[in-house]
């Protein structure tokens, strides 16, 4: 991994009985096989933009995640963005309006999303088939519990 990037200030780089090469997050010591060839420095940058206890990005976060807008798939106001709920909207709207899985993966969306809400990861169209097949499996449920209930 390159040594000059800013990352390795937040991490301990050291090295197995094995002599593999780790790195362990500062703040939640997290580790992370060290591979320059394989991973770069990419994996410990996005650890270190969604760690929890790094005090550097906590107050950027939260400014990000809150929303002061109703969620219209949960009837929440002011609610933090959560991972899941973001996606099962993100499925909920591909279903409704008859969208290909692969909306996601489009340029004109993924700026939209990176406006409204830039601390939501956009999903991969194949994650995004897997949570509509979820949210049918669901509501299938929810049908059936309702039928068995009254007949």
């Amino acid at each position: 991994m390159d040594p000059r990037s800013e990352v390795w200030v937040h991490f301990t780089r050291y090295s197995t009985e094995g002599g593999d090469k780790r790195a362990n997050c500062s703040y939640c010591h997290h580790t992370y096989e060290e591979k320059p060839s394989i991973n770069g420095t990419t994996s410990v940058k996005n650890h270190l933009n969604i760690c929890i206890k790094n005090p550097y990005n906590n107050e950027t976060r939260e400014t990000q995640v809150k929303l002061q807008t109703q969620s219209t798939l949960h009837g929440k106001v002011g609610s933090v963005v959560n991972q899941m709920d973001a996606r099962k909207a993100c499925a909920y709207m591909i279903i409704v309006d008859d969208q290909p899985f692969s909306f996601v993966e489009k340029q004109g969306f993924r700026n939209f999303v990176s406006v409204v809400c830039p601390s939501f990861q956009i999903p991969s169209r194949t994650t995004v088939t897997r949570d509509c097949y979820d949210l049918y499996l669901e509501e299938k449920a929810k049908l059936k519990s309702f039928f068995e209930t009254f007949f």
